[in-house]
Protein backbone atom coordinates (compact mmCIF):
# COMPACT_ATOMS: atom_id res chain seq x y z
CA UNK A 1 0.00 0.00 0.00
CA UNK A 2 1.42 3.53 -1.16
CA UNK A 3 2.56 5.73 2.07
CA UNK A 4 1.07 9.23 2.19
CA UNK A 5 2.75 12.07 0.99
CA UNK A 6 3.31 15.17 2.59
CA UNK A 7 1.10 17.02 0.68
CA UNK A 8 -1.90 14.33 0.75
CA UNK A 9 -1.67 14.49 4.57
CA UNK A 10 -1.67 18.34 4.92
CA UNK A 11 -4.72 18.48 2.39
CA UNK A 12 -6.51 15.66 4.44
CA UNK A 13 -5.42 17.20 7.38
CA UNK A 14 -7.23 20.73 6.09
CA UNK A 15 -10.47 18.76 4.84
CA UNK A 16 -10.38 17.17 8.17
CA UNK A 17 -10.30 20.43 9.94
CA UNK A 18 -12.97 22.20 8.13
CA UNK A 19 -15.39 19.73 7.57
CA UNK A 20 -15.25 18.05 11.54
CA UNK A 21 -16.40 21.26 13.15
CA UNK A 22 -18.93 22.03 9.61
CA UNK A 23 -20.67 18.77 10.58
CA UNK A 24 -20.58 19.49 13.82
CA UNK A 25 -22.20 22.38 13.43
CA UNK A 26 -24.94 20.95 10.82
CA UNK A 27 -25.51 18.39 12.88
CA UNK A 28 -26.40 20.95 16.02
CA UNK A 29 -28.31 23.09 13.58
CA UNK A 30 -30.49 20.15 12.43
CA UNK A 31 -31.65 19.64 16.32
CA UNK A 32 -32.24 23.08 17.18
CA UNK A 33 -33.88 24.04 14.26
CA UNK A 34 -36.03 20.27 14.75
CA UNK A 35 -36.65 21.59 18.31
CA UNK A 36 -37.78 25.06 17.37
CA UNK A 37 -39.65 23.96 14.24
CA UNK A 38 -41.36 21.43 17.29
CA UNK A 39 -41.85 23.92 19.82
CA UNK A 40 -43.47 26.55 16.64
CA UNK A 41 -46.06 23.95 15.46
CA UNK A 42 -46.67 22.75 19.15
CA UNK A 43 -47.64 26.42 19.88
CA UNK A 44 -49.49 26.48 16.58
CA UNK A 45 -51.65 23.11 17.44
CA UNK A 46 -52.19 24.36 21.48
CA UNK A 47 -53.92 27.58 19.34
CA UNK A 48 -55.97 25.74 17.33
CA UNK A 49 -57.11 23.31 20.53
CA UNK A 50 -58.15 26.86 22.21
CA UNK A 51 -60.29 27.96 19.77
CA UNK A 52 -61.76 24.16 19.20
CA UNK A 53 -62.39 24.54 22.61
CA UNK A 54 -64.00 27.79 22.74
CA UNK A 55 -66.26 26.45 19.49
CA UNK A 56 -67.41 23.84 22.04
CA UNK A 57 -68.01 25.81 24.98
CA UNK A 58 -69.69 28.47 23.01
CA UNK A 59 -72.08 25.33 21.70
CA UNK A 60 -72.77 23.74 24.95
CA UNK A 61 -73.47 27.18 26.53
CA UNK A 62 -76.02 28.16 23.85
CA UNK A 63 -78.06 25.05 24.38
CA UNK A 64 -77.94 25.29 27.65
CA UNK A 65 -79.24 29.08 27.50
CA UNK A 66 -81.84 27.97 24.57
CA UNK A 67 -82.98 25.02 26.51
CA UNK A 68 -83.51 26.84 29.80
CA UNK A 69 -85.72 29.75 27.78
CA UNK A 70 -87.68 26.54 26.57
CA UNK A 71 -88.75 25.63 30.24
CA UNK A 72 -90.61 28.41 30.76
CA UNK A 73 -92.67 27.65 28.03
CA UNK A 74 -96.60 28.51 30.43
CA UNK A 75 -98.29 25.03 28.48
CA UNK A 76 -95.60 22.92 30.02
CA UNK A 77 -95.52 24.55 33.18
CA UNK A 78 -99.30 23.88 33.24
CA UNK A 79 -99.06 20.45 31.89
CA UNK A 80 -96.31 19.53 34.95
CA UNK A 81 -98.85 20.73 37.58
CA UNK A 82 -101.65 19.29 36.45
CA UNK A 83 -99.86 15.50 36.32
CA UNK A 84 -98.15 16.58 39.71
CA UNK A 85 -101.83 17.49 41.48
CA UNK A 86 -103.03 13.92 39.85
CA UNK A 87 -99.77 12.09 41.51
CA UNK A 88 -100.07 14.21 44.71
CA UNK A 89 -101.46 11.22 46.85
CA UNK A 90 -98.88 8.35 45.21
CA UNK A 91 -96.54 7.29 47.32
CA UNK A 92 -93.19 8.17 45.46
CA UNK A 93 -91.91 4.16 46.25
CA UNK A 94 -95.59 2.98 44.69
CA UNK A 95 -95.43 5.47 41.24
CA UNK A 96 -93.36 2.05 39.36
CA UNK A 97 -95.74 -0.54 40.72
CA UNK A 98 -98.78 1.93 39.99
CA UNK A 99 -97.66 2.39 36.49
CA UNK A 100 -95.85 -1.11 35.69
CA UNK A 101 -98.96 -2.11 33.51
CA UNK A 102 -98.64 1.24 31.55
CA UNK A 103 -94.61 1.11 31.81
CA UNK A 104 -95.08 -1.98 29.63
CA UNK A 105 -97.71 -0.97 27.18
CA UNK A 106 -95.55 2.01 26.41
CA UNK A 107 -92.44 0.20 26.24
CA UNK A 108 -94.30 -1.68 23.84
CA UNK A 109 -95.53 1.09 21.77
CA UNK A 110 -99.16 -0.19 22.19
CA UNK A 111 -101.53 2.93 21.12
CA UNK A 112 -103.27 3.15 23.97
CA UNK A 113 -100.25 5.12 25.59
CA UNK A 114 -100.33 7.57 22.47
CA UNK A 115 -101.47 10.50 24.78
CA UNK A 116 -97.99 10.58 25.87
CA UNK A 117 -97.01 12.18 22.40
CA UNK A 118 -100.84 13.74 21.20
CA UNK A 119 -100.89 16.14 23.93
CA UNK A 120 -100.47 19.74 24.26
CA UNK A 121 -97.80 19.50 25.65
CA UNK A 122 -95.65 17.08 23.47
CA UNK A 123 -97.06 19.19 20.40
CA UNK A 124 -95.35 22.13 21.66
CA UNK A 125 -92.29 20.12 22.12
CA UNK A 126 -92.27 19.38 18.97
CA UNK A 127 -93.18 22.44 17.79
CA UNK A 128 -89.40 23.28 19.26
CA UNK A 129 -87.63 20.39 16.47
CA UNK A 130 -89.03 22.61 13.53
CA UNK A 131 -86.38 24.38 12.67
CA UNK A 132 -83.46 22.34 10.46
CA UNK A 133 -80.34 23.15 13.06
CA UNK A 134 -77.33 21.26 14.02
CA UNK A 135 -79.06 21.17 17.82
CA UNK A 136 -82.47 19.49 16.12
CA UNK A 137 -80.81 17.66 13.86
CA UNK A 138 -78.97 15.99 16.83
CA UNK A 139 -81.86 16.06 19.11
CA UNK A 140 -82.47 11.99 19.51
CA UNK A 141 -85.49 12.95 21.83
CA UNK A 142 -87.25 15.77 23.57
CA UNK A 143 -89.28 15.12 27.02
CA UNK A 144 -90.67 16.08 30.01
CA UNK A 145 -90.94 14.31 33.65
CA UNK A 146 -93.15 15.36 36.49
CA UNK A 147 -91.85 15.71 40.30
CA UNK A 148 -91.92 11.92 40.97
CA UNK A 149 -90.26 11.04 37.31
CA UNK A 150 -93.73 10.02 35.50
CA UNK A 151 -93.40 11.27 31.87
CA UNK A 152 -95.54 13.92 31.21
CA UNK A 153 -94.95 14.42 27.38
CA UNK A 154 -92.28 13.59 24.74
CA UNK A 155 -91.70 13.73 21.02
CA UNK A 156 -91.05 10.07 20.49
CA UNK A 157 -90.84 6.29 22.53
CA UNK A 158 -87.67 7.20 23.28
CA UNK A 159 -88.18 7.68 27.17
CA UNK A 160 -88.71 5.65 30.35
CA UNK A 161 -92.59 6.00 31.01
CA UNK A 162 -90.96 6.38 34.75
CA UNK A 163 -87.71 7.66 34.95
CA UNK A 164 -85.52 7.01 37.62
CA UNK A 165 -82.45 8.11 36.07
CA UNK A 166 -79.97 9.63 38.72
CA UNK A 167 -79.50 13.30 37.07
CA UNK A 168 -83.27 13.50 38.61
CA UNK A 169 -81.88 13.24 42.07
CA UNK A 170 -78.96 15.25 41.79
CA UNK A 171 -81.03 18.04 40.89
CA UNK A 172 -83.75 17.62 43.26
CA UNK A 173 -81.16 17.37 46.29
CA UNK A 174 -79.54 20.99 44.80
CA UNK A 175 -81.89 23.27 43.51
CA UNK A 176 -78.69 25.67 42.75
CA UNK A 177 -77.69 23.26 39.58
CA UNK A 178 -79.05 24.86 36.52
CA UNK A 179 -78.56 22.01 34.58
CA UNK A 180 -77.38 18.62 34.45
CA UNK A 181 -75.03 16.99 31.71
CA UNK A 182 -75.09 13.58 31.57
CA UNK A 183 -72.09 11.09 30.54
CA UNK A 184 -71.27 9.79 27.06
CA UNK A 185 -73.35 6.16 26.56
CA UNK A 186 -74.18 4.17 24.04
CA UNK A 187 -77.91 3.92 23.92
CA UNK A 188 -80.12 1.04 22.43
CA UNK A 189 -83.32 2.85 21.75
CA UNK A 190 -81.57 5.60 19.75
CA UNK A 191 -78.68 3.01 18.06
CA UNK A 192 -76.35 5.83 19.11
CA UNK A 193 -74.09 7.43 21.08
CA UNK A 194 -76.09 9.76 23.12
CA UNK A 195 -75.94 12.28 26.07
CA UNK A 196 -78.48 14.30 27.98
CA UNK A 197 -78.74 17.48 29.19
CA UNK A 198 -81.40 18.26 32.00
CA UNK A 199 -82.76 21.47 33.22
CA UNK A 200 -85.15 21.91 36.37
CA UNK A 201 -88.54 22.97 35.39
CA UNK A 202 -89.76 25.84 37.93
CA UNK A 203 -92.54 27.96 39.08
CA UNK A 204 -92.12 31.46 39.18
CA UNK A 205 -91.27 31.35 43.67
CA UNK A 206 -88.79 29.06 42.12
CA UNK A 207 -90.03 25.53 43.02
CA UNK A 208 -88.79 22.29 40.71
CA UNK A 209 -91.86 21.14 39.48
CA UNK A 210 -90.43 19.25 36.69
CA UNK A 211 -87.59 18.35 34.52
CA UNK A 212 -86.98 19.18 30.79
CA UNK A 213 -84.69 16.34 29.31
CA UNK A 214 -83.08 16.55 25.41
CA UNK A 215 -80.96 14.06 24.75
CA UNK A 216 -78.82 14.32 22.39
CA UNK A 217 -76.75 12.29 19.29
CA UNK A 218 -73.01 12.71 20.30
CA UNK A 219 -71.50 12.47 17.25
CA UNK A 220 -74.33 14.24 14.99
CA UNK A 221 -73.96 17.03 17.42
CA UNK A 222 -70.55 17.74 17.88
CA UNK A 223 -69.34 16.76 14.10
CA UNK A 224 -70.43 20.44 12.17
CA UNK A 225 -68.54 22.11 14.56
CA UNK A 226 -65.56 20.84 14.52
CA UNK A 227 -64.79 18.11 11.73
CA UNK A 228 -63.93 20.91 9.18
CA UNK A 229 -61.37 22.00 10.87
CA UNK A 230 -58.38 20.83 9.05
CA UNK A 231 -54.58 20.52 8.15
CA UNK A 232 -51.53 19.00 6.38
CA UNK A 233 -52.43 15.32 5.50
CA UNK A 234 -53.40 14.17 8.76
CA UNK A 235 -54.21 17.03 11.39
CA UNK A 236 -57.60 17.25 12.16
CA UNK A 237 -60.01 18.12 15.85
CA UNK A 238 -60.98 15.04 18.06
CA UNK A 239 -63.22 15.89 20.85
CA UNK A 240 -62.12 12.94 23.61
CA UNK A 241 -63.55 12.61 27.65
CA UNK A 242 -60.84 12.35 30.32
CA UNK A 243 -60.57 8.50 29.84
CA UNK A 244 -60.01 8.57 26.78
CA UNK A 245 -63.07 7.81 25.16
CA UNK A 246 -64.15 9.40 21.89
CA UNK A 247 -66.94 11.55 22.00
CA UNK A 248 -66.36 12.98 17.88
CA UNK A 249 -63.14 11.82 15.33
CA UNK A 250 -63.27 12.04 11.67
CA UNK A 251 -61.38 9.12 11.92
CA UNK A 252 -62.37 7.00 14.58
CA UNK A 253 -65.84 5.83 15.41
CA UNK A 254 -67.71 7.60 18.73
CA UNK A 255 -67.61 5.27 21.67
CA UNK A 256 -63.77 3.83 20.72
CA UNK A 257 -61.09 3.75 23.58
CA UNK A 258 -57.78 5.36 23.05
CA UNK A 259 -55.26 2.09 24.54
CA UNK A 260 -52.54 4.47 25.16
CA UNK A 261 -53.15 5.71 28.81
CA UNK A 262 -49.99 7.56 28.94
CA UNK A 263 -51.24 9.18 25.74
CA UNK A 264 -54.70 10.01 27.46
CA UNK A 265 -52.76 11.41 30.57
CA UNK A 266 -50.37 13.73 28.30
CA UNK A 267 -53.51 15.33 26.17
CA UNK A 268 -56.29 15.36 29.07
CA UNK A 269 -54.49 18.10 31.68
CA UNK A 270 -56.30 21.18 32.85
CA UNK A 271 -54.27 23.34 31.29
CA UNK A 272 -54.26 24.02 27.46
CA UNK A 273 -50.91 23.19 26.02
CA UNK A 274 -49.40 20.32 23.88
CA UNK A 275 -47.49 16.97 23.63
CA UNK A 276 -44.87 15.30 21.74
CA UNK A 277 -46.58 11.26 21.88
CA UNK A 278 -44.92 8.54 20.91
CA UNK A 279 -48.14 7.75 18.75
CA UNK A 280 -50.98 9.76 17.50
CA UNK A 281 -54.55 7.57 19.63
CA UNK A 282 -55.01 6.11 15.65
CA UNK A 283 -52.55 2.91 15.81
CA UNK A 284 -49.97 4.93 14.27
CA UNK A 285 -46.57 4.49 16.99
CA UNK A 286 -44.87 7.63 14.66
CA UNK A 287 -44.08 10.29 16.93
CA UNK A 288 -46.48 12.98 16.99
CA UNK A 289 -47.51 16.74 18.33
CA UNK A 290 -50.95 16.99 20.31
CA UNK A 291 -52.25 20.29 20.81
CA UNK A 292 -55.22 20.24 23.39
Amino acid sequence: MPRMGLKAKLIALVISVGTIPLVLAMVLSYFQGNKSLINVIGSSFKALAQESGAKIDFLIKGEITKNARLTNHPTLILAIKQQNNRLENIPEPEIVSHFAERSRLWAEKDPQTQSFQANLASRILKTFLREKNQSNLATASLYLTDAKGVLVASTNYYPDLVYTDHARQIIFQDSQIPVYIGELQYSEKAEEYIFEMVIPIKTHAGEIIGLFHRVYEAKNFFAPTIESTVFGETGHVMVITSDGVVIDCPILPTGTQLDDPILVSSVTKPEANWAKTQGDGHGSKDVSIIGF
